[in-house]
This record gives structure tokens, C-alpha cells and sequence, in this order.
């Protein structure tokens, strides 16, 4: 298929556009959520760190402490590098836009497959959530021109 899908995400939403090769056509194939992320760090730790005795005096814990919100953070990474390797799979597009904030951009970048990470065309580092899903397609569809050019061509 001819189409772009433009992903729009940060470490709780995510939603996949697919842009049509005349650029007249933007829809919404997928809407994921975590709300996981959303969730405080003492909301996120269920049991406490498991505990040793080195000598008499010294009590340590077992294993270093994860911090559970980066922890989901990365869950949600691989859960929407899991939905583009099966877009890329079933070459449902042609290339990728990613808009997300680096941080984020980055973990999603280590879940991704060298060969997905090869679709990926361009990376906008920008928060794009605050928009309603029309403003979404407008924005797509005005301040993408020129990437979705390059790609098309």
C-alpha cells in the first residue's frame, strides 16, 4: 500500500494515522493506551525489595531497585514497536513519521527491529497529545507537507 503512517505518542497514548498518497486522505488506524504510565511510582511498586544478610551488620537488597514508572514506559515502547513491525510485515505502509518527545523516541527506537528502524523517515520531537483528533489530521495534514514529499518521492 501507498500510505505514510504518521505516529503520534508519548509514554501513555499513542495513535497511528495512515496519510494516503495524495495527502487528501488521513485516518486513524489505531489509538493505544497505557495507563500504567499515568500511574505514580509508589502506585506502581506492589512488593518490596527482596532483602539478604552479607555480614551481621550489613543488610542490603537483592537486587537493584527499578524505577516502575520507566519500567511501563518501556512496556508501552514495546507494545507500539509490536503494532509497527506488523504494519511493516504486511507492508501496510511505506514509511514512518514519528512525533514524540526523545526520551520517549528513543526506547521506542530500541524495540524496534533494525528493518522497522529503517522506515522510520523522519523523527519530530514535539508533544502533540494536547490536540483533538481533528486538530491531529489538520496538523498532519499542514505541518508534514514537505516530509510526506520526500517520502513520496
Amino acid at each position: 500500500m501507498d500510505a505514510i503512517w504518521v505516529l503520534i505518542a508519548n509514554s501513555t497514548d499513542a495513535s497511528i494515522y495512515s496519510v494516503s498518497s495524495n495527502r487528501r486522505k488521513v485516518k486513524l488506524i489505531s489509538h493505544l493506551s497505557h495507563q500504567e504510565s499515568r500511574l505514580k511510582n509508589e502506585a506502581l511498586i506492589t512488593d518490596s525489595a527482596g532483602r539478604f544478610k552479607n555480614r551481621p551488620a550489613e543488610i542490603g537488597s537483592s537486587y537493584e531497585r527499578a524505577h516502575p514508572k520507566e519500567h511501563e514506559v518501556e512496556k508501552f515502547a514495546k507494545e507500539i514497536a509490536h503494532f509497527l513491525e506488523k504494519g511493516r510485515g504486511s507492508h501496510a505502509y511505506i514509511g514512518l513519521i514519528v512525533i514524540a518527545e526523545p526520551h520517549f523516541y528513543g526506547k521506542l527506537k530500541q524495540n524496534c527491529s533494525s528493518n522497522t528502524q529503517t522506515f522510520i523517515k523522519f523523527h519530530i520531537p514535539k508533544e502533540y497529545r494536547q490536540y483533538s483528533e481533528a486538530e491531529l489530521r489538520d496538523q498532519i495534514l499542514i505541518n508534514l507537507n514537505h516530509e510526506m514529499n520526500m517520502i513520496f518521492t
